[in-house]
């Protein structure tokens, strides 16, 4: 079963491309999304930010790190 969800944001943390015993490519780096939430019966809108730890593996860790570096 494979899982995808979409993160939009400002890198945070400068990509750490590693690779493991087995040789495999293991890419670790940090993402902020920043995001409004409306508030009720005309409240202003409150602005807040997520941060997420990314850990990527494979040619897909590679491809992260040649796109973002």
């Amino acid at each position: 079963m494979t899982s995808s969800i979409f993160i939009e944001g400002n890198v945070t943390r400068a990509p750490e491309l590693t690779f493991a015993n087995s040789g495999a490519a293991v890419l670790n780096f940090g993402v902020a999304e920043n995001y409004r939430i409306k508030g009720k019966n005309g409240e202003e809108d409150k602005e807040t930010t997520s941060y997420y730890d990314v850990v990527a593996f494979g040619s897909l860790a590679e491809n992260i790190a040649a796109s973002i570096n």
